[in-house]
């Protein structure tokens, strides 16, 4: 499957209001497997701080999208999550370079930063067990269904 991403101008779906009362806005992922995942786009730097802390559940088919404006090492960490989580490094290009799995909450100050091996643009955080559910690993490629990037 070649990689792509495609920008949306619409989703159906309705706005989340977080913290910083910037409106959460929806995506899709789509794995080579036809998998269709439904993602909260955190894109904003209150949004990418927050991500799924103090959350008790994601579904099967949810995950985080955070969206970056430049692909580079991201390096990620736990504090205030309460749940386990995959954490997958995707390229510009659509193509998995890291996979985190089962990435324990941290229950205590310092949390360690999870570091991926290679550059990225967008981090995908789903349930603990869902990429290998998935077969998603490095090389893998995702379609990315986004709406347009913020101005």
């Amino acid at each position: 499957m070649t990689p792509w991403i495609v920008m949306l101008a619409l989703l159906a779906s309705p706005p989340v209001v977080p913290r910083d009362s910037t409106p959460v806005r929806f995506g899709r992922v789509i794995t080579d497997s036809d998998v269709n995942l439904a993602v909260e786009i955190a894109e904003t730097p209150e949004q990418r701080a927050t991500g799924y802390m103090f959350r008790d559940r994601v579904g099967p088919e949810d995950g985080m999208l955070f969206w970056f404006e430049v692909e580079e090492i991201h390096p990620f960490w736990m504090k205030n999550t309460r749940i386990s989580l995959d954490i997958i490094w995707i390229g510009g290009d659509g193509v998995v370079v890291f996979v985190a799995p089962r990435v324990l909450p941290c229950t205590a100050d310092p949390c360690p930063d999870v570091v991926p091996l290679g550059r990225a643009q967008f981090v995908l955080e789903l349930a603990a067990g869902r990429a290998s559910e998935l077969g998603i690993r490095p090389g893998t490629a995702l379609q990315l269904l986004l709406p347009p990037a913020r101005e």
